[in-house]
């Protein structure tokens, strides 16, 4: 089974679920939520205003000097809105998150856990799988909007603290420049992300055999393979954004 394939069929079992199933699939998907979004925020928040200090800065301090003023909104909101913030949030979920669902899931199939629990007729797709997906979707595009926010406060504000003289024209250029077409795709963008690295990470989990050493190669393609589908997600978003 592909990763694409686990992904539907994952999907399709868990929105049939009812009753007390459903509660406690839900009860998995906000402990992941908390691990995922909750403890990875002081990171994203850091990251967030150093790329916000670090481009903001720079741009009103060189932009001007070279007759390109009138860009640094269009730069702001492509480099932070549109870039940076979706694929940055996506390599830290892949470090942290995807990573601990590619070894637990790892873990408990070596030890024969997942065979268990389709012995007493428990979905390990829709019981393990899927809260973590949800979990996943949910926490990266939190951080996503957090990281944003963080970066256009810490650079703005830094831009004030130095007092730059194009501090007043980057706040009007930005704001005409994001549009809601602009955060629409940034927030679509980081949720296909999001289902991708959750959806390598669990396939390379369940895919592992033998002893608890396959656990630690199964961990490492499972990064590898995340890092590679979010590289071709940008790509290829980018690509029909500006086709049309």
């Amino acid at each position: 089974m592909n990763t694409l394939t686990m992904i539907t069929a994952t999907t399709r079992r868990a929105l049939s679920l009812k009753g007390s199933a459903k509660k406690v699939v839900w009860d998995v998907a906000r402990k992941q939520i908390f691990f995922t979004g909750v403890d990875a925020i002081p990171l994203i928040a850091f990251l967030g205003a150093a790329v916000g200090i670090l481009v903001i800065v720079q741009s009103v301090s060189y932009l001007p000097q070279v007759g390109a003023a009138r860009f640094m909104g269009d730069l702001f909101v492509l480099l932070i809105l549109r870039e940076l913030g979706p694929i940055l949030v996506a390599f830290v979920v892949i470090a942290r998150s995807g990573t601990a669902i590619a070894a637990e899931l790892g873990t408990m199939t070596v030890r024969g856990e997942m065979v268990g629990m389709m012995g007493v007729g428990v979905d390990p797709l829709t019981y393990m799988v899927w809260p973590r997906m949800v979990g996943a979707v949910t926490a990266v595009m939190g951080l996503t909007v957090i990281f944003i926010s963080v970066a256009f406060v810490a650079g703005f504000g830094m831009a004030a603290f130095m007092h730059i003289s194009a501090f007043g024209y980057l706040f009007d250029t930005l704001f005409r420049s994001m549009a809601l077409g602009d955060i629409a795709m940034a927030l679509g963008k980081t949720a296909l992300m999001a289902v991708a690295v959750a959806g390598v990470a669990a396939r390379q989990g369940l895919s592992a055999e033998g002893d608890s050493t396959d656990v630690p190669r199964r961990t490492l393609a499972a990064v590898v393979n995340s890092f590679t589908a979010v590289v071709a997600i940008e790509a290829v978003v980018m690509v029909v954004w500006l086709s049309f």
